[in-house]
Protein backbone atom coordinates (compact mmCIF):
# COMPACT_ATOMS: atom_id res chain seq x y z
CA UNK A 1 0.00 0.00 0.00
CA UNK A 2 1.09 3.43 -1.12
CA UNK A 3 0.16 6.95 -0.30
CA UNK A 4 -0.78 8.67 -3.23
CA UNK A 5 -0.98 12.53 -3.27
CA UNK A 6 -4.16 13.97 -4.05
CA UNK A 7 -6.84 15.84 -2.38
CA UNK A 8 -9.96 14.19 -1.20
CA UNK A 9 -13.15 17.02 -1.61
CA UNK A 10 -15.38 17.52 1.73
CA UNK A 11 -18.56 15.83 -0.29
CA UNK A 12 -16.63 12.71 -1.51
CA UNK A 13 -18.03 9.91 0.56
CA UNK A 14 -21.73 10.91 0.93
CA UNK A 15 -21.56 11.28 -2.83
CA UNK A 16 -20.12 7.85 -3.81
CA UNK A 17 -21.11 6.46 -0.41
CA UNK A 18 -24.50 7.92 0.53
CA UNK A 19 -25.61 7.73 4.45
CA UNK A 20 -22.29 6.01 5.55
CA UNK A 21 -19.81 7.10 8.13
CA UNK A 22 -17.23 4.50 7.34
CA UNK A 23 -13.82 5.71 7.95
CA UNK A 24 -12.07 3.65 5.25
CA UNK A 25 -13.49 2.53 1.60
CA UNK A 26 -12.04 1.62 -1.73
CA UNK A 27 -12.76 2.82 -4.83
CA UNK A 28 -12.45 1.02 -8.39
CA UNK A 29 -13.86 1.23 -11.65
CA UNK A 30 -15.85 -2.42 -12.17
CA UNK A 31 -15.11 -3.00 -16.03
CA UNK A 32 -17.57 -5.92 -16.23
CA UNK A 33 -20.64 -3.23 -15.40
CA UNK A 34 -18.75 0.07 -16.20
CA UNK A 35 -19.33 1.27 -12.98
CA UNK A 36 -17.82 2.60 -9.84
CA UNK A 37 -17.31 -0.39 -7.19
CA UNK A 38 -16.93 0.70 -3.90
CA UNK A 39 -15.53 -1.33 -0.88
CA UNK A 40 -16.02 -0.88 2.89
CA UNK A 41 -15.81 -3.80 6.31
CA UNK A 42 -19.68 -4.25 5.24
CA UNK A 43 -18.82 -5.48 1.48
CA UNK A 44 -19.35 -4.05 -1.76
CA UNK A 45 -21.82 -1.48 -3.56
CA UNK A 46 -21.91 0.65 -6.68
CA UNK A 47 -21.19 4.39 -6.05
CA UNK A 48 -21.67 7.41 -8.08
CA UNK A 49 -19.46 7.20 -11.09
CA UNK A 50 -20.35 10.88 -11.89
CA UNK A 51 -18.74 11.74 -8.59
CA UNK A 52 -15.55 9.74 -8.70
CA UNK A 53 -14.01 10.74 -12.50
CA UNK A 54 -15.05 14.31 -11.23
CA UNK A 55 -12.57 13.40 -8.72
CA UNK A 56 -10.61 11.02 -10.50
CA UNK A 57 -10.14 13.29 -13.52
CA UNK A 58 -9.67 16.40 -11.98
CA UNK A 59 -6.35 18.14 -12.99
CA UNK A 60 -5.36 18.56 -9.35
CA UNK A 61 -5.93 14.91 -8.60
CA UNK A 62 -5.56 12.85 -12.30
CA UNK A 63 -1.45 13.23 -12.25
CA UNK A 64 -1.51 11.24 -9.50
CA UNK A 65 -3.90 8.71 -10.27
CA UNK A 66 -2.82 8.63 -13.96
CA UNK A 67 -0.56 5.40 -14.17
CA UNK A 68 -2.76 3.73 -11.09
CA UNK A 69 -4.39 0.63 -12.56
CA UNK A 70 -8.27 1.83 -10.95
CA UNK A 71 -9.72 0.18 -13.63
CA UNK A 72 -11.43 1.28 -17.26
CA UNK A 73 -14.49 0.49 -19.71
CA UNK A 74 -11.79 -1.20 -21.29
CA UNK A 75 -9.81 -3.09 -18.44
CA UNK A 76 -9.50 -4.25 -15.31
CA UNK A 77 -8.70 -3.03 -12.10
CA UNK A 78 -5.60 -4.54 -10.22
CA UNK A 79 -5.63 -1.65 -7.98
CA UNK A 80 -7.92 0.23 -5.43
CA UNK A 81 -8.19 4.09 -3.96
CA UNK A 82 -8.12 3.37 -0.63
CA UNK A 83 -9.60 6.29 1.07
CA UNK A 84 -8.93 6.92 5.10
CA UNK A 85 -11.84 9.51 5.57
CA UNK A 86 -10.58 10.59 8.92
CA UNK A 87 -7.20 11.52 8.30
CA UNK A 88 -8.49 12.57 4.50
CA UNK A 89 -5.51 10.83 2.97
CA UNK A 90 -5.53 8.08 0.44
CA UNK A 91 -3.56 5.34 -0.88
CA UNK A 92 -3.23 2.91 -3.87
CA UNK A 93 -3.65 -0.66 -2.72
CA UNK A 94 -3.47 -3.93 -4.92
CA UNK A 95 -7.14 -5.39 -5.11
CA UNK A 96 -6.38 -8.13 -2.40
CA UNK A 97 -4.62 -6.62 0.06
CA UNK A 98 -7.08 -3.45 0.04
CA UNK A 99 -10.13 -6.08 0.35
CA UNK A 100 -8.28 -7.61 2.82
CA UNK A 101 -7.32 -4.65 4.80
CA UNK A 102 -10.98 -3.49 4.71
CA UNK A 103 -12.42 -6.58 6.08
CA UNK A 104 -10.34 -6.48 9.02
CA UNK A 105 -12.24 -3.07 10.12
CA UNK A 106 -14.70 -2.48 12.00
CA UNK A 107 -17.96 -0.72 11.27
CA UNK A 108 -20.05 1.33 14.11
CA UNK A 109 -22.84 1.33 11.44
CA UNK A 110 -25.11 -0.80 10.60
CA UNK A 111 -25.78 -1.09 6.71
CA UNK A 112 -28.92 1.65 5.67
CA UNK A 113 -32.48 -0.10 5.36
CA UNK A 114 -34.18 0.56 1.98
CA UNK A 115 -38.00 1.50 1.75
CA UNK A 116 -39.93 -1.45 1.09
CA UNK A 117 -42.75 1.54 -0.63
CA UNK A 118 -41.82 2.19 -4.63
CA UNK A 119 -43.15 6.08 -4.26
CA UNK A 120 -40.38 6.44 -1.36
CA UNK A 121 -37.88 4.33 -3.17
CA UNK A 122 -38.46 7.02 -6.11
CA UNK A 123 -38.41 10.01 -4.12
CA UNK A 124 -35.51 9.13 -1.75
CA UNK A 125 -33.58 7.81 -5.64
CA UNK A 126 -34.73 11.82 -6.80
CA UNK A 127 -33.32 13.31 -3.66
CA UNK A 128 -30.21 11.68 -3.79
CA UNK A 129 -29.77 12.33 -7.87
CA UNK A 130 -30.29 15.91 -6.85
CA UNK A 131 -27.88 15.80 -4.22
CA UNK A 132 -25.27 14.29 -6.45
CA UNK A 133 -25.38 16.75 -8.97
CA UNK A 134 -25.44 19.81 -6.97
CA UNK A 135 -22.42 17.67 -5.30
CA UNK A 136 -20.41 17.16 -8.26
CA UNK A 137 -20.34 20.79 -8.89
CA UNK A 138 -19.29 21.47 -5.49
CA UNK A 139 -16.62 19.19 -5.53
CA UNK A 140 -15.26 20.47 -8.98
CA UNK A 141 -15.57 23.91 -7.30
CA UNK A 142 -13.58 22.99 -4.34
CA UNK A 143 -11.11 20.95 -6.65
CA UNK A 144 -10.49 23.79 -8.67
CA UNK A 145 -9.67 25.99 -5.48
CA UNK A 146 -6.75 23.43 -4.46
CA UNK A 147 -5.07 24.28 -8.56
CA UNK A 148 -2.32 26.42 -6.28
CA UNK A 149 -1.16 23.82 -3.71
CA UNK A 150 0.28 21.86 -7.31
CA UNK A 151 4.01 22.46 -7.87
CA UNK A 152 4.32 24.19 -11.11
CA UNK A 153 5.29 22.37 -13.61
CA UNK A 154 2.45 19.80 -12.84
CA UNK A 155 0.13 23.43 -12.29
CA UNK A 156 1.11 23.54 -16.30
CA UNK A 157 -0.03 20.17 -17.15
CA UNK A 158 -3.03 20.18 -15.13
CA UNK A 159 -4.14 23.24 -17.11
CA UNK A 160 -3.18 21.60 -20.46
CA UNK A 161 -4.87 18.65 -19.54
CA UNK A 162 -7.82 20.44 -18.39
CA UNK A 163 -8.15 22.56 -21.80
CA UNK A 164 -7.87 19.49 -23.70
CA UNK A 165 -11.05 17.77 -22.05
CA UNK A 166 -13.16 20.84 -22.49
CA UNK A 167 -12.32 21.11 -26.56
CA UNK A 168 -12.78 17.40 -26.97
CA UNK A 169 -16.43 18.30 -25.30
CA UNK A 170 -15.77 16.23 -21.76
CA UNK A 171 -16.91 16.67 -18.22
CA UNK A 172 -14.50 18.64 -16.09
Amino acid sequence: MRLVNVVIPPQLRQLVLPNSQERYFGLHWKMERDELQVITAQGACTGSHRAYLAFHNHPRNFPALRDCNLGSSDAAAREMLLIDWQERRAYIAALAEGRTFLAQQNSRVPASSRSSNPAQSLAAALIQLDREVRGIDEISRWLDSQMHSLPHEDHHRAEVALLLRRLQGGAV
